[in-house]
C-alpha cells in the first residue's frame, strides 16, 4: 500500500490539532512548534491525492518526502532528483513497510476503535508479553546497551513472535481478553483477532511504562529499513478492521512528586537512564524530540519542581566541515579544499556545514519547544551537557563525539564503577 502524508505524520509522532478532518486538518509545526497559526496538511484537494503540507508561521512547507526528510534529520533541501527519488523509497518501506507501488491503490477504509484505558492496554500487553521469550541475541543486544539480567526481566522485554493469529486468540478466549482499542490489534479478513506485524520482522518489544503501567508497545528491529530502528505496535493503518492506532505515547519512571524529572528522547532509553541513575531520579522519556504532546498532561498531574532537558547531544554538534558526511560532502567543501587540510588549517576558515546547520536549527526549535512547555508547566527548566568542552569561538558547549545519548555517558560511568 502506498502512503499519504498522515501516515508521515502519525510516523513521527506529530500532534495533530482538532479542526479540519481526515484530509485536511492541522499539526503542531515539526520545525517551529506553532500552535495558533496553523501548520495546514492537505491528503485530498478537489477529489485529488496532494499530500503537501505548510506551515504559515516558519514557512516550512511542501510534499510527504519534505516532511519525512524534515522531520528524519533536519533536511529542508533542496533535493535533486536522485536524493528526492531515494528519500520516496526509504519513505515507503519506513514508514509504510509496504514495497513501492508505481501508483496509487486506494483502500476501503475500515472501521476504527477508539483507544482503550490505559488500565485494559496495561492488562493485555502484560498477557501478550506473557507468551513470548526473549531470543539470545535480542538479550545480547540489551546487554550491549548495558542493561543486566535482573534488568531485563523487570522490563518485560520479549522478541517479536511469527504466530500473529494464535496469541490473539489466546488472549481472546484463553485469558476472555477484549482486544478493541488495543493498538497493534486488528480483526483480519476471517473476522478473527490478529497482530499487526510485518511477515518475518525480525526484533523485540520495549514496552513504555508509565507510572508502572504499560501504555505503548515499542518495537527495536533487529534489520531496519531505512534509518528507523524503532516503530511503535499499531494497527490504525486505513485497511486494517477494527484497528488502533498507537500515537507517540511518553513514558515514565520514578516519583510523580520528586523534585526533579529528568526528560531524555527514547522509550528505551528513558528506561536504561532510570536504571543507571539507580532510580534515584525520575525520568520521563518522549518517543522523539518533537513528540512532546503528553509532557503537558504528565508535568501538570505531576508534581515536580525542576525538569532536565537531557536530549541527545548532538544538539551542540560542531557545525563546521570536519568530514562527517563522507557520502556527500557539499560542494563548497570541495571548492575550498577544506575537508582536506584538517591537519594546518584553523577549523573556523572551514566553511559552515550546512547539513549540520540544518540539523542543530531543528534541535534547537526541539529544545526550545520543550522549554516553553516546562515552563507553562509552573517547572524550572535546567539543561544536561556531557562529553562536551567550552568553545570561545562559538560560545557555547560543544559535543565532543563520543557518547551521544545520556545512556551511553552513564553507561561508561556504570561500567567504570564496576571495573
Amino acid at each position: 500500500m502506498r502512503i499519504n502524508i498522515g501516515h508521515v505524520v502519525d510516523y513521527f509522532g506529530i500532534e495533530r490539532l482538532r479542526r479540519g478532518d481526515a484530509n485536511d486538518f492541522g499539526i503542531v509545526c515539526p520545525k517551529c512548534g506553532n500552535r495558533d497559526t496553523a501548520c495546514g496538511v492537505r491528503i485530498v484537494k478537489d477529489g485529488k491525492e496532494i499530500n503537501t503540507f505548510n506551515c504559515f508561521s516558519c514557512h516550512l512547507k511542501g510534499s510527504m518526502v519534505d516532511l519525512y526528510a524534515y522531520c528524519k534529520n533536519g533536511d529542508e533541501g533542496p533535493f535533486s532528483k536522485e536524493e528526492r527519488q531515494e528519500l520516496f523509497r526509504e519513505m515507503i518501506s519506513v514508514v509504510g513497510n509496504a514495497p513501492v507501488h508505481s501508483e496509487y491503490v486506494r483502500q476501503e477504509t475500515k472501521a476504527k476503535c477508539k483507544k482503550a484505558p490505559i488500565e485494559v492496554l496495561d492488562q493485555v500487553y502484560r498477557a501478550f508479553l506473557s507468551y513470548l521469550q526473549l531470543k539470545d541475541e535480542d538479550r545480547n543486544d540489551l546487554k550491549r546497551r548495558g542493561l543486566t539480567d535482573p534488568e531485563i526481566q523487570e522490563g518485560n522485554f520479549k522478541s517479536i513472535p511469527q504466530d500473529t493469529v494464535g496469541i490473539a486468540q489466546k488472549l481472546r478466549y484463553k485469558d476472555g481478553l477484549s482486544l478493541e482499542g488495543v493498538p497493534g490489534f486488528f480483526l483480519n479478513k476471517y473476522g478473527k483477532w490478529e497482530v499487526f506485524l510485518k511477515k518475518g520482522s525480525s526484533g523485540y518489544f520495549c514496552p513504555a511504562y508509565r507510572e508502572g503501567k504499560i501504555v505503548g508497545m515499542q518495537i527495536r528491529l533487529e534489520h531496519p529499513a531505512g534509518a528507523a530502528k524503532y516503530i511503535w505496535l499499531s494497527s490504525g493503518k486505513e485497511y486494517l478492521d477494527h484497528g488502533t492506532s498507537s500515537g507517540a505515547p511518553a513514558s515514565f519512571y520514578g516519583n510523580p512528586n520528586s523534585k526533579r524529572v529528568l526528560i531524555v528522547e527514547g522509550t528505551l532509553k528513558a528506561y536504561i537512564t532510570y536504571h543507571f541513575l539507580d532510580k534515584k531520579i525520575s525520568v520521563l522519556g518522549v518517543p522523539g524530540v518533537s513528540a512532546i504532546g503528553d509532557v503537558p498532561e504528565l508535568l501538570n498531574s505531576h508534581h515536580h519542581k525542576i525538569a532536565i532537558e537531557a536530549y541527545d547531544m548532538d544538539k551542540r554538534i560542531y557545525p563546521y566541515c570536519d568530514e562527517q558526511y563522507e557520502q556527500d560532502k557539499c560542494e563548497e567543501c570541495y571548492r575550498s579544499g577544506c575537508y582536506k587540510s584538517f591537519d594546518y588549517i584553523d577549523p573556523y576558515d572551514c566553511p559552515l556545514c550546512q547539513k549540520k546547520a540544518n540539523k542543530i536549527e531543528h534541535l534547537a526549535i526541539a529544545v526550545e519547544n520543550l522549554k516553553k512547555v516546562i515552563h507553562e508547566s509552573g517547572v524550572q527548566c535546567l539543561h544536561w551537557y556531557w562529553d562536551s568542552y567550552w568553545d570561545q569561538f562559538l560560545e557555547q558547549r560543544i559535543w565532543k563525539g563520543q557518547y551521544k545519548g545520556i545512556d551511553d555517558f552513564l553507561l561508561e560511568r556504570r561500567l567504570k564503577e564496576n571495573s
